[in-house]
């Protein structure tokens, strides 16, 4: 079960993103969900005046979360360009 604020932040960005869906079956988004930093992701959307919505989770971190997705959709060709 999410928290409220999370269940919140995906509804709302579920309005905006109509794969919205496809992201609560997404187990990359997930990933992301779960190490998101709120406190952050406040600062970051403050920093963006309030323009986007944001998980807090800094470059480093989610390049390093993400690579073994990026690596596995290589071997199945799933990716278009160069990553």
């Amino acid at each position: 079960m999410l928290p409220a604020t999370m269940t919140f932040m995906m509804k709302k960005a579920n309005r905006h993103d109509r794969r919205g869906a496809y992201h609560e079956k997404n187990e990359l988004f997930q990933t992301f969900i779960a190490h998101q930093d709120l406190e952050r992701a406040v600062q970051m959307k403050a920093y963006m005046r309030n323009q986007f919505e944001f998980l807090g989770i800094p470059a480093g971190p989610r390049r390093k979360l993400s690579a073994p997705f990026f690596k596995e959709a290589r071997k199945e060709k799933r990716l278009i360009g160069s990553f």
